[in-house]
């Protein structure tokens, strides 16, 4: 009993130094201890090891058909190119290891080609990753040949604006993307300029403003336009601002919208953490990952990785060079990958340091004035 009294003691040490509540051991299903949390007004008594076993348990069962991996994922991300014109403090692109280059060609048309033939009815495609879509040489080819080969699938693509001239704008409306989102994260040039390092701020809103041109042109509500706001110690309490700032300049314009998130670590490779909104609870639980059984990340590079987040490419399955999309998808890496995910066993270094599957406790719902809903449109 002495021994036992001793452990728990030092379970409850180690738990309160993370400030966390952490299942371990397989299935999260051993009893790891008792901690207890004594603050001004926060008493409460939570037993670790079952409390995140239940909490998984509770959130497998509600969300069953998101982890369902079907033959092909229902959502692919392919970066057309890892080059960036900014040197934003919250990505990790600055700090990124491999080398930046474009997509090939022959790539994009290898996978297009295998997704016409055997999952024609691809929800969504993102053109997107870790660099600025828009500096691709042959993003017209590659728009218009996807296009073609993948007819009803939702194109979209995220993009800055930075440095962005009429011609590349009109690249994106002439060649069927169904959505395009531009992050601007302030209207107040002295903010913006250094949340987005590189950037000027009236260029960027001239190239928004060409943007809403074309659309009121045009008498279709496609492509979706929408602006974001990316929340961060840098821009906080401006949302109100930032809304009242686009309500006007949007009215009448079919198919916008604005929406914000907040900034995360991206599976710890964020440059600059102190960047970050500290969440309003600093207790959590690991929740399982249901990012392996919908989506994958197609680097710039060919390789096939299971976490939009992996900058790095920790995650790869294979190169597309060298194999299909569909096997890499039901290859036996895979299969271990999104098992762990479900049982948070996250072995793999980028989901360990990963903060977007902590689910905080406590955490309350977030004032109208702290967030705007993808929704929102005008």
């Amino acid at each position: 009993m002495p021994e036992q009294n001793r452990e728990l003691k030092n379970r409850v040490r180690e738990i309160r130094s993370h400030g966390s509540v952490r299942g371990q051991g397989r299935n999260g299903l051993a009893l790891l201890g008792r901690m207890a949390i004594d603050e001004s007004t926060l008493k409460l008594t939570w037993l670790g090891g079952t409390v995140n076993a239940l909490f998984n348990w509770a959130y497998l069962r509600s969300r069953r058909s998101y982890f369902a991996a079907g033959a092909y994922p229902s959502e692919i991300f392919l970066e057309l190119t890892s080059v960036c014109n900014l040197k934003c403090p919250m990505c990790p692109h600055k700090t990124m290891k491999r080398k930046a280059g474009h997509l090939e060609t022959g790539l994009a048309e290898k996978l297009a080609k295998e997704l016409s033939q055997h999952h024609p009815m691809l929800r969504q495609l993102g053109l997107h990753g870790f660099g600025e879509a828009l500096l691709h040489p042959e993003l017209g080819t590659i728009l218009s040949m996807l296009r073609r080969r993948l007819p009803t699938t939702r194109l979209s693509v995220g993009v800055n604006l930075a440095s962005a001239r009429a011609e590349q704008i009109d690249v994106m409306f002439d060649n069927g993307i169904t959505e395009i989102g531009v992050w601007i994260d302030s209207i107040r040039e002295e903010t913006y300029e250094v949340q987005r390092a590189g950037a000027k701020l009236k260029k960027t809103l001239e190239a928004v403003e060409y943007v809403l041109e074309r659309k009121r042109r045009s008498e279709s509500a496609y492509p979706l336009f929408h602006i974001g706001m990316i929340l961060t110690r840098l821009n906080e309490g401006q949302i109100e601002e930032f809304v009242r700032f686009w309500r006007e300049r949007l009215r009448g314009v079919r198919g916008v919208g604005l929406y914000s998130t907040r900034a995360h670590n991206f599976a710890g490779e964020m440059c600059e953490e102190d960047l970050l909104l500290r969440p309003r609870s600093r207790y959590y639980v690991n929740r399982p990952c249901s990012m392996p059984f919908q989506q994958v990340l197609i680097l710039s590079s060919g390789e096939i990785c299971f976490c939009c987040y992996d900058v790095e490419g920790e995650t790869s399955a294979g190169n597309l060079r060298e194999m299909t999309l569909g096997e890499a998808w039901r290859s036996e890496k895979a299969r271990r990958f999104r098992e762990e995910a479900a049982r948070t066993e996250f072995r793999a270094g980028l989901c360990k340091r990963c903060e977007v599957k902590r689910f905080h406790l406590l955490d309350g719902r977030p004032k109208p004035t702290e967030y705007i809903s993808y929704r929102e449109t005008f």
